[in-house]
């Protein structure tokens, strides 16, 4: 289970919150958007949630033998970054023009608050067989991207009257996400074109 997930889950039923009687039950909504997730399993098996990751590369590191010959000692390896300070300690993993960029993965579906050395969300749970990953996003009232706040409208700006001093206008927003595992993967799962002309969720992993 080790290594970077990239997903997509099509939304195709929601709940009303104004509705008088199925408040909590999902109702299918008239079309389908897709979210894009993103997450890193590391090789103790605790999982995170990212919103962006570059894969770069790190060359091997060789040595000379009794005889004077350079012998790889260490064999180079893809590296999966978060933290940006870090990225001139390796190389690009792909050419574009002829010159090496890393490959970036990012995703627009969600947000969350972040610091440059630690731009994830760790989740709850494992991955794998019958347990249950679980994400929980909370976005306060004066993130730049929470849905509520409006930096130039008064009434959701988070000012007062005097547009001086902090008075909560916006509302918190809290996503919770979860994700549950088959007991045991499809029968086709090793197939080059598996999930290709799939309805269900998709992942790819690196």
């Amino acid at each position: 289970m080790a290594g970077l997930w990239i997903g997509s889950a099509s939304v195709n039923a929601i709940n009303d919150v104004n509705s008088p009687t199925n408040k909590t039950i999902p109702q299918t909504s008239g079309g389908e958007f897709t979210l894009r997730l993103l997450i890193h399993v590391d090789s103790q098996g605790v999982a995170r949630l990212l919103k962006e990751v570059v894969q770069l590369w790190r060359d091997g590191v060789s040595a000379a033998d009794a005889n004077g010959f350079q012998r790889l000692q260490i064999p180079g390896r893809y590296a999966l970054l978060t933290d940006e300070t870090l990225f001139p300690q390796f190389q690009g993993a792909t050419l574009r023009d002829g010159s090496p960029f890393g490959r970036r993965f990012s995703t627009v579906s969600y947000d969350f608050p972040s610091t440059p050395a630690a731009n994830f969300l760790a989740m709850e749970g494992s991955p794998g067989g019958t347990n249950v990953l679980k994400a929980v996003i909370r976005l306060p009232s004066q993130s730049p991207s929470n849905p509520f706040r409006h930096k130039y409208h008064p009434d959701h700006d988070n000012l007062d009257a005097s547009y001086s001093r902090f008075k909560e206008e916006a509302y918190e927003v809290v996503r919770t996400m979860e994700f549950r595992f088959s007991p045991s993967p499809p029968p086709d799962v090793r197939s080059p074109d598996y999930g290709y002309r799939s309805a269900a969720k998709h992942w790819r992993t690196y």
